[in-house]
């Protein structure tokens, strides 16, 4: 056979191969293992919903407890859990009521009384002290250590105990800050009906009822001080009195025939012209007559 023919033969019976292309295949989005955490760009619903959304028993998805936790990360139902559990360790170790004394102690403790009295370390503050004056605060300094005491025996935490103190003397606050307002409205409208009914001779009035008062025995500066002069119903009455002892001939008589009428007499015009030369007012001549021949009835006397 020529060598012609030969490679004819063998390019007939050689096969050939060919090598497969691959086509491009297009990405394929990773997805979320059991152990690959979804992240928000995988679903923006949040962990507690979807968590709560999985429940089958009735009873559960109707939990008031389990709905506090709608909306809520995973981190947050995790510490959410995590207060749980270690209030529940606390609430084991409540003592039973034949629990020791020993063992009481060891519980306040633990749940943060401090271990004696003196950890309590509040007092009167500032503020509330100038609100009810000096003189008042012992009172309410008594009020902080009963407080202590109290706070002590039923085994309040320094912290819990300090806010429930700080809380009474805001309710005291607002109550003395309410009488005094009640209180100033109340003499502001009595004022306004003695000046009402007075006018200009207010001043002339009440020094009438001062003389007449002091003639009388009663002590002037605790009716003062009392505020029952600043009572119209009585400052009134004893205007009308005073004025009835001033005008009326018969009483003044009466009195004149007493040097200690005539003192008084003398004493209650004495002060009616202090108080009109003090205010830049003339001195009527009716006074005038009445004071001199008040002193002549005295003579040496005086």
């Amino acid at each position: 056979m020529s060598e012609e023919a030969v490679v004819e033969e063998v390019v007939a019976t050689e096969t050939i191969t060919e090598t497969p292309v691959e086509a491009p295949v297009a990405p394929v989005e990773a997805q979320p293992t059991p152990d690959t955490p979804v992240t928000p760009e995988a679903s923006e619903e949040a962990f507690a919903d979807a968590w709560l959304g999985k429940l089958e028993n009735e009873e559960l998805k109707g939990d008031k407890t389990l709905e506090r936790l709608k909306g809520k990360s995973a981190d947050e139902v995790a510490q959410y859990i995590k207060e749980l559990v270690a209030w529940n360790g606390r609430k084991g170790d409540i003592p039973a009521d034949d629990a020791t004394d020993e063992v009481r102690e060891a519980f306040a403790i633990k749940m943060g009384r401090p271990e004696t009295q003196e950890g309590y370390d509040f007092s009167l503050n500032a503020d509330f002290s100038e609100l009810v004056g000096e003189d008042n605060v012992p009172y309410y300094e008594s009020k902080v250590e009963w407080f202590k005491e109290q706070a002590f025996a039923n085994g309040l935490s320094a912290d819990k105990a300090a806010t429930m103190l700080e809380g009474y003397f805001e309710m005291m606050a607002g109550d003395i800050n309410g009488v005094s307002e009640v209180a100033t409205k109340q003499a502001t409208d009595a004022q306004a009906t003695i000046d009402k009914e007075w006018g200009e001779s207010k001043n002339f009035m009440e020094t009438s009822i001062d003389a007449m008062m002091v003639r009388s025995g009663a002590d002037l500066e605790a009716l003062k001080a009392s505020g029952a002069l600043q009572d119209p119903n009585i400052a009134l009455a004893l205007g009308r009195i005073a004025k009835d002892l001033a005008d009326g001939p018969e009483i003044g008589h009466a009195m004149a025939q007493t040097k200690m009428g005539q003192r008084d007499q003398l004493a209650e015009v004495n002060a009616q012209v202090s108080e009109m030369i003090a205010n830049g007012n003339k001195v009527p001549d009716h006074l005038k007559t009445k004071r001199l021949s008040l002193m002549k009835g005295f003579g040496d006397e005086l």
